[in-house]
């Protein structure tokens, strides 16, 4: 069960596929669910580590982010909507859409 004791892969109805182009998700706490959607729906996952990784290319935003994406945001808890906040400014300064955030 997940986000408001509801299966990941029931958060969207089909027709939902069509608005984003993209699952974006938290480290750690959203990946699970944002995995079941972006399998479903056949989108691309990007994942957001929270700060820049110390490796590699150093990127906060994993994934094939494109500008002009729309993007749905998913975690597994909203208390005070700061983490979809964070997420959604480091998504849109990157030139990507907010379409929806879960």
């Amino acid at each position: 069960m997940g986000a408001r004791g509801r299966e990941p892969g029931r958060l969207l109805p089909a027709s939902a596929a069509k608005e984003f182009d993209v699952v974006a998700a938290p480290s750690i706490s959203g990946v699970p669910y944002a995995n079941v959607l972006s399998h479903k729906f056949g989108k691309r996952l990007v994942i957001d580590r929270g700060i820049p990784s110390k490796y590699g290319m150093r990127l906060r935003i994993e994934g094939d982010l494109r500008k002009g994406d729309r993007a749905i945001i998913v975690d597994d808890i909203a208390k005070r909507g700061q983490t979809l906040l964070e997420i959604a400014e480091e998504i849109t300064a990157l030139g990507a859409i907010i379409a929806r955030a879960l």
